[in-house]
């Protein structure tokens, strides 16, 4: 498309692209469900599989499909795990206040090395039982 088609009709190639891309997105969610323990398919990383099976000779398909899952697993956990202040802000405390509950094991936690994290289920838990 040359710039006299973008003027006379209003739309550039990129949005073009961003439609297919939509579309493909949701005619992949529609066919297969996403697995437990991954986030579904996000534009963005349909664009990022796309963009390597069409630009990079080196990478099996194999391989950026392992890179997919990893990435969309890795999304999941970081979804299902909130730090001390992202648990703070959701049960309207101080973040001291969690932390004294981390200490004395009022609250369960995943360490993860040096990282320290809360499931997002024991906060909506605490929500639920009418916590805010």
């Amino acid at each position: 498309m040359g710039n006299f088609d973008e003027r006379q009709w209003g739309i550039s190639a990129s949005a073009i692209t961003h439609a297919f891309l939509a579309v493909a997105t949701a005619a992949q969610r529609a066919a297969h469900p996403t697995p437990t323990g991954l986030i579904a398919l996000t534009v963005n990383e349909f664009r990022r599989l796309f963009d390597a099976l069409l630009l990079a000779t080196r990478h099996t398909v194999a391989t950026l499909l392992a890179w997919s899952r990893w990435r969309r697993r890795h999304q999941y956990r970081a979804r299902e795990l909130l730090t001390f202040a992202q648990a703070a802000d959701r049960l309207n405390v101080g973040v001291l206040t969690v932390r004294s509950w981390v200490r004395t094991e009022q609250c369960t936690v995943v360490r993860d090395g040096r990282r320290v994290r809360i499931p997002a289920p024991c906060v909506n838990g605490l929500i639920a039982k009418g916590w805010k």
